[in-house]
């Protein structure tokens, strides 16, 4: 079993099934892995957003509530393109394996998870990714946030989202305040709020640049 790549691995473990969670760091753990686990969506993006852990590859659940393994890829991908993750799910249709490598997901496997296949391919994505995995060094914290009281559901988006494609979740705070903390590279990023559905402007925001569509963007400069 292709075990020696895998010690001393930092491995961020997504599931709200704490039992699969607990079978899970024991295997990764046996096979040397550094495992961090984490029993929801949101929790996993506070892990990754923390500036004092470095993670090798993300393995996340794909069913789970409010922040699924669809929301946790494409978080990914937008702060931090060269982590690997990789989608474990019970619930998989014909076309889902296939869309999520299509979407660029590392690997796809589906339950009962078999422990040596796992490990196997594990050690496959490690090796081929050549990852620097969750790097802070260049990347700023950046705070977004918009006061929407009334509002049930509350995106940010941008190019570094891709816009539409991979919006973050915001988090509704006291008063009304709807916030979330992401890590964005140095340079011009073009942005908009969307509230249950409706696009919205960033308040905080002082500049503005046009888009193709005939309206606006807000900008925030990363220095």
């Amino acid at each position: 079993m292709p075990t020696k790549i895998l010690r001393q691995k930092s491995i961020l473990v997504v599931d709200d099934d704490a039992a699969m969670l607990r079978a899970l760091e024991k295997v990764l753990r046996q096979a040397g892995c550094l495992v961090t686990r984490a029993q929801a969506g949101d929790e996993a993006l506070e892990q990754l957003g923390d500036r004092a852990k470095r993670f090798d590859l993300v393995i996340t659940d794909l069913c789970m509530p409010l922040v699924n393994g669809m929301t946790i890829l494409h978080a990914v991908q937008t702060v931090f393109p060269e982590l690997p993750v990789m989608i474990i799910t019970a619930y998989a249709g014909p076309n889902t394996k296939v869309e999520f490598l299509q979407q660029g997901a590392a690997a796809f496997l589906e339950k009962p998870l078999d422990a040596p296949k796992l490990l196997e391919e594990i050690a496959r994505v490690l090796a081929a990714g050549k990852t620097k995995g969750t790097n802070h060094e260049a990347n700023k914290n950046q705070i977004f946030s918009i006061a929407a009281p009334t509002a049930v559901n509350v995106l940010l988006a941008g190019d570094f989202t891709h816009w539409q494609d991979r919006p973050i979740p915001m988090k509704k705070q006291s008063g009304g305040l709807w916030q979330v903390t992401i890590e964005l590279p140095p340079g011009r990023h073009h942005y908009r709020f969307i509230v249950d559905g409706e696009w919205r402007d960033g308040p905080e925001c002082t500049l503005y640049e046009s888009n193709s569509w005939g309206g606006q963007n807000a900008v925030r400069d990363v220095r």
